[in-house]
């Protein structure tokens, strides 16, 4: 009797165990990681242009804003997304790119863009399949590339506090002044 007592609470501490495994791996699946590599894709913006993200000249860095029009957490965050935009489109050495990529139809992401007073490029991934490629399964998510596509930062949710805004600035200004040899950006590796 000891002997099955001992076994159920062994097995039970085994399954407590997995499930902590399982939700990790889930979790780490479910986002990018910091020097992940990110294949170059050529959008199409809202106005007709072309926008590639995954690869940009030396001494540059991408900002790629994730969101949707019905995503209430993306529309609270609006207004921080606006800020960061308008901030690194005036750096005086043009060092960033600021893509926001909606998961929504063309025509409600005008409609949004309006309503909300959006002033910022806006484009769409060509497929759901590089939507799962770049790993945009949750929004609001923003992701700093440089210049290689590798991922040097992700936010997965809300800017709830300065400090995270402060963090995503940080990391941009880290990628854009990587240096142009593909080692130098070791410091990336997880």
């Amino acid at each position: 009797m000891f002997g099955a007592v001992f076994l159920v609470l062994v097995l039970g501490m085994q399954v407590h165990e997995l499930r902590k495994y399982k939700s990790e791996v889930t979790r780490v699946k479910a986002f990018p990681r910091a020097g992940q590599w990110m294949p170059a894709v050529d959008l199409v913006s809202t106005s007709g242009d072309s926008v590639t993200i995954g690869e940009t000249d030396i001494g540059r860095a991408q900002i790629l804003i994730a969101f949707n029009t019905t995503c209430e957490f993306c529309r609270e965050t609006i207004p921080v997304w606006q800020r960061v935009t308008d901030s690194l489109s005036r750096d005086a050495r043009g060092r960033f790119d600021v893509v926001w990529i909606s998961g929504s139809s063309w025509e409600a992401t005008r409609s949004y863009m309006a309503r909300h007073y959006i002033r910022a490029t806006v484009a769409k991934m060509p497929s759901e399949k590089m939507l799962r490629v770049y790993q945009i399964r949750g929004v609001p998510l923003t992701i700093v590339l440089d210049r290689w596509g590798r991922v040097a930062y992700f936010h997965a949710s809300k800017f709830a506090k300065q400090a995270d805004v402060d963090s995503l600035f940080a990391a941009a200004y880290q990628a854009a002044a990587a240096d142009s040899t593909l080692n130098s950006v070791a410091s990336l590796d997880p």
